[in-house]
């Protein structure tokens, strides 16, 4: 296995793991949204563009435009964007607490994973 894919293992472990470490954090900040239904309709419609800006983020970038001098670099860049996609994701999971929309954000949260595996493994093919 490549280095940089054992690097991209590790990042995004450590993403799961801040996800996990930061929810019941994350959950005491934003519980209080959930009294004022203007605020609360406010507030999710600005955390959904904040999801898809990061999201488009995400997917606009490139491994293969960094170059393997700064693959560092293509970390970084992803694991920012990464890391505000699961945060805001924790966000709508803790404030609508539907079973459905829980597994549906994991689901897409694992879809931006496999795109960045897939994105990485692009470099080895030229």
């Amino acid at each position: 296995m490549k280095r940089t894919v054992k690097d991209n293992i590790i990042k995004n472990a450590l993403l799961i793991l801040a996800f996990l470490f930061l929810y019941n954090y994350v959950r005491s900040q934003v519980m209080f949204i959930k009294e004022d239904p203007v605020f609360f309709q406010t507030f999710l419609i600005s955390v959904s563009i904040i999801i898809l800006c990061a999201m488009f983020g995400c997917f606009s970038f490139r491994y293969k435009n960094t170059g393997e001098e700064s693959i560092w670099l293509g970390h970084l860049v992803t694991a920012l964007f990464m890391f505000g996609t699961g945060i805001m994701f924790e966000v709508l999971i803790v404030l609508v607490n539907v079973q459905l929309f829980t597994i549906l954000s994991i689901v897409m949260y694992l879809g931006l994973v496999a795109y960045d595996f897939w994105d990485l493994l692009q470099i080895e093919k030229g």
